[in-house]
């Protein structure tokens, strides 16, 4: 079953550097139909929602690549990053303070740290909730790439 989803997410993937979003959508989407749970597709999906600017469709994939594989640094950074760009501050510093519970650290951690006070100060309040952040429990091991 994994090489049958191999092959959509590396094509989605070429296809999302090119900027062609509906191909790489497509390819997600074979995925996700297949594997609803699949960690990778729901992250590179909600990236892909996130760099078209659709900020609240990113974030059900993000959450649930970050519910699903909550080892992954990389699901953190980008939930995280997308409760920033909502204006989401309340949440988006819950979420960094719970990674940060499990053991995450690195430049990349700081720079989210930086992006919430930042916001903070823009907008001169301290942000509003968008929605429960969700509980991990689980450690995991974040690399600072």
């Amino acid at each position: 079953m994994q090489g049958n989803i191999d092959q959509p997410l590396r094509v989605g993937c070429e296809n999302q550097q090119r900027d062609e979003y509906m191909s790489a959508e497509l390819q997600y989407k074979l995925v996700l139909q297949k594997q609803p749970k699949n960690a990778a597709a729901n992250h590179l999906m909600g990236l892909l929602k996130f760099k078209q600017g659709l900020f609240d469709e990113a974030v059900p994939f993000l959450k649930l690549a970050l519910e699903i594989k909550p080892e992954e640094a990389q699901n953190w950074i980008s939930y995280i990053d997308v409760l920033i760009k909502l204006k989401a501050i309340k949440d988006a510093q819950n979420m960094l303070d719970q990674a940060k519970e499990k053991g995450a650290k690195g430049k990349v951690f700081e720079n989210l740290q930086e992006k919430i006070k930042q916001s903070n100060q823009a907008n001169g309040i301290e942000g509003f909730e968008y929605e429960k952040p969700i509980e991990v429990e689980r450690n995991f091991p974040v690399h600072d790439n």
